[in-house]
């Protein structure tokens, strides 16, 4: 399978999900994720603490989250005391914003640890990516060639309205 929960297609997006309160193992398939947000708006994790792993070079991620409609975008997701280890995983969270914008994504009192490339990553090619704010997080990747704790990636072509602002880490 390719996730373990999806939420979420290319004709539907999915608008105020909210994970709460959810404890798990997971072994995951090649490149699969644990939860995959597909075509998101807004999204809530709340003390949430999956472990996953997977075979070597899997791909996956733990939460994968992708807005997908034509001038969707991800606006206000939150990980809020979110202890999440990602063995063989490539990635604890991804965001994928190809193509879209990302607001308000707040990383909160969590713990990303074990992950094979990143803890978390944030990516775009266009738009904005703009307040991103991660506080009181513990942030551990191994040490495999590339590997980062957090990987925030965005590249686009318009200089007045592709911008990548507002980013914090504290404690």
């Amino acid at each position: 399978i390719s996730a373990l929960t999806k939420i979420g297609t290319d004709a539907s997006a999915c608008s105020r999900a909210w994970f709460r309160n959810i404890s798990g193992s997971y072994n995951a398939a090649r490149g699969a994720k644990v939860i995959w947000l597909h075509n998101a708006k807004t999204a809530r994790f709340v003390d949430i603490q999956v472990t996953s792993s997977a075979a070597p070079s899997a791909g996956g991620a733990s939460v994968y989250v992708r807005p997908v409609a034509a001038g969707s975008f991800i606006d206000t997701a939150y990980f809020i005391r979110c202890a999440i280890w990602s063995a063989g995983q490539d990635h604890g969270v991804d965001i994928d914003a190809t193509e879209q914008k990302v607001v308000w994504l707040w990383f909160l009192d969590c713990v990303f640890d074990d992950c094979k490339v990143d803890a978390f990553r944030i990516r775009s090619t266009g738009k904005e990516v703009r307040n991103v704010l991660a506080r009181g997080c513990l942030l551990g990747a191994t040490s495999d060639a590339g590997s980062n704790c957090v990987d925030i990636s965005h590249s686009g072509a318009d200089g007045n309205a592709d911008v990548l602002t507002g980013v914090s880490f504290e404690d």
